[in-house]
């Protein structure tokens, strides 16, 4: 009676934890999803939005979205305006777009096409 108490407890809490398990690799899996499909949609709208103020919101993004790439960080403060460039450097932009655009999986075989058009002025 009691091995079958035993076997009855241990079943139950083995149970509960590999309950527990796939519901945490689900969330992360889940959670690397969710990231993984924002940074292809801010990578979308950076390309639709080449000037103004759409494009100013969707580079804000960026630090968030993708906070673990170091290149497009770099990229991210190299394409600010600060004192020795008061305008956003849109070659950094541009920049900036390619990478992003490389680390979703978008191809960016023909460079030239995916940068022309920026323009800070609008």
């Amino acid at each position: 009676m009691i091995e079958a108490l035993i076997g009855a407890v241990v079943g139950a809490v083995a149970g509960a934890l590999a309950s527990w398990a796939v519901t945490v690799y689900q969330l992360g899996w889940e959670t690397k999803r969710r990231v993984r499909d924002a940074q292809f949609d801010l990578v979308r709208q950076i390309v639709r939005c080449k000037a103004g103020p759409d494009l100013a919101a969707a580079l804000n993004e960026v630090p968030v979205l993708f906070a673990q790439d170091d290149i497009a960080l770099d990229l991210y403060r190299d394409a600010l305006p600060n004192s020795s460039t008061p305008a956003v450097n849109m070659s950094a932009v541009a920049d900036l777009l390619a990478h992003v655009a490389e680390s979703v999986g978008l191809p960016t075989k023909d460079r030239d096409l995916l940068e022309r058009g920026f323009d800070a002025r609008r």
